[in-house]
């Protein structure tokens, strides 16, 4: 996890629009989704 001012910036960014797409506050929640990543395809 890069931690320089510039993707500091590009993970807020990132995050505000994540919030206005889904709808939801930028809140601790939507943090840790984001820095989870996506889930992995479901086989079954």
């Amino acid at each position: 996890l890069e931690r320089s001012p510039g993707a500091i910036r590009d993970f807020v960014a990132q995050a505000d629009a994540a919030a206005l797409t889904a709808k939801r506050p930028v809140n601790l929640s939507l943090i840790r989704d984001l820095l989870e990543g996506p889930s992995p395809p479901r086989l079954f």
